[in-house]
């Protein structure tokens, strides 16, 4: 019996903290909308793309298209912000939602999330490096291109439809990050 009231009385106090959370005070500020349930592409403030990268395109719905760039590919990592989000800033280890397409160096296509309709969740620690160097330190609701040299993507085994040695490109909407271990 006492075990029964003692589980009783921990729910009841768990349902109250619960309430009470959801519930910011008189004078709290609330936060930017960070999370997949209000956010379903990239949102904030516009950023013009550092020389060198595909142009970018939008459909009505978000989904991004690129017009390739001519010329070799580059050697270094790179990325741009082309929407600067509000929301939190993404850890190392954080697991993200995200939208993003990928193109090989030449302009073909190779995944997407948008074809799909839904946005991806996974751990920035799963991920291949370049990915992560992308989304670590960008903020929720920013959008991204990313340049990938083999080193930091496939490299020289390739994977699926990616062939060896391949330069990945990545446009990314960061939609919502949350740290495993909080």
């Amino acid at each position: 019996m006492r075990k029964a009231i003692t589980i009783i009385t921990a729910a009841a106090l768990a349902f109250s903290l619960a309430a009470c959370a959801s519930q910011p005070a008189a004078d709290q500020k609330l936060a930017a909308p960070d999370t997949l349930s209000t956010m379903t592409r990239a949102t904030g403030e516009a950023q013009t793309a550092k020389a060198g990268y595909p142009a970018v395109t939008l459909d009505s719905n978000g989904a991004p298209s690129i017009t390739a760039v001519k010329g070799e590919a580059p050697k270094e990592f790179g990325v741009s912000t082309l929407i600067k989000g509000a929301g939190a800033v993404v850890g190392s280890t954080d697991v993200v939602t995200v939208h993003y397409s990928g193109w090989l160096w030449d302009g073909t296509p190779f995944d997407s999330s948008w074809t799909s309709g839904q946005p991806a969740q996974f751990s920035l620690e799963q991920v291949v490096p370049g990915f992560t160097k992308a989304i670590a330190g960008q903020t929720v609701g920013s959008q991204v291109i990313a340049i990938l040299p083999p080193a930091d993507g496939y490299g020289e085994q390739g994977a699926g439809t990616i062939p060896p040695n391949s330069t990945l490109i990545f446009v990314v909407d960061i939609l919502a990050a949350a740290n495993p271990a909080q």
